[in-house]
């Protein structure tokens, strides 16, 4: 079995998608910011946080308050259903 087994590279590194979350970040310090409001999911009370995430950069929205985000994560999170 030993002689079957492949070595998998992956297809990017993490010090790329570091490169690329840094890119982002510069991004979406330029755009336009909305204010949102994911409501408190009932059947999941617990559930806080909302992660979006796009090129390696992460926004955790927190559920029930309003807060500002880049157009494009408000997009994301209306086509995701979160913002009814």
């Amino acid at each position: 079995m030993a002689d079957i087994e492949k070595k998998v590279t992956p297809l990017v590194t993490d010090g790329q998608l570091d490169n690329e979350a840094k890119g982002m970040k510069a991004e979406f310090a330029k755009m336009a910011k909305v204010k949102v409001r994911i409501p408190i999911d009932k059947l999941n009370p617990k559930d806080l946080v909302v992660p979006v995430c796009v090129n390696g950069y992460i926004f955790q929205i927190e559920r029930g308050k309003s807060v500002e985000v880049p157009e494009t994560i408000a997009q994301i999170l209306e086509e995701s259903g979160y913002l009814g």
